[in-house]
């Protein structure tokens, strides 16, 4: 508990790194999540799509089959597309992450060697700044959440925008 307690108020006193920390995995989570909903919007078209050329083959027995087969190619390559977005964010953001720890590792040197010094285990200083940095990222969450649940219609209906101009560039290619 005093642990928890240390590093809640370390991470009061450093507010830069905190806030910064905070609108960075905020942002992250965001752009995550919207692209799952991109994948998400794409499978359920598909399946809508699908099930409405069924019912017309059920009128029009004569109709061409190749438009089943080149929507599931479709609907792969953009998965696929999503996914590899969705990868690079991933590599991106733990390559930040890196980069953030390293220089909060930096800012905070003369901490450390303090903490170090006064007989402080090194295990003991990572798990503090391990909880330093799970209050921004759990603040973060619920920020995240509740923008969600606000904005859930405008979210939504952005992702099938942006789906349906992605699918007529595809077309058009």
């Amino acid at each position: 508990m005093t642990n928890l307690r240390q590093s809640f108020e370390a991470a009061k006193y450093h507010k830069k790194m905190t806030m910064a920390s905070f609108v960075l995995f905020t942002l992250l989570l965001m752009a995550m999540t919207f692209i799952s909903q991109l994948k998400l919007t794409q499978s359920f078209t598909l399946t809508y799509l699908l099930n409405k050329w069924e019912q017309l083959k059920l009128y029009f027995p004569q109709l061409d089959t190749e438009l089943n087969k080149e929507l599931t190619k479709t609907n792969t390559s953009m998965i696929r597309y999503y996914n590899e977005w969705y990868f690079v964010l991933s590599v991106f953001s733990f390559i930040l992450f890196l980069v953030f720890s390293f220089y909060m590792m930096n800012k905070r040197k003369a901490e450390i060697y303090s903490l170090t010094y006064i007989g402080v285990r090194r295990i003991q200083i990572f798990f503090r700044m391990v909880l330093e940095t799970i209050f921004p990222v759990i603040s973060g969450l619920f920020v995240s959440l509740v923008l969600l649940l606000i904005f859930q219609t405008p979210f939504v209906n952005q992702s099938l925008v942006l789906n349906q101009q992605l699918m007529n560039h595809y077309f058009e290619e």
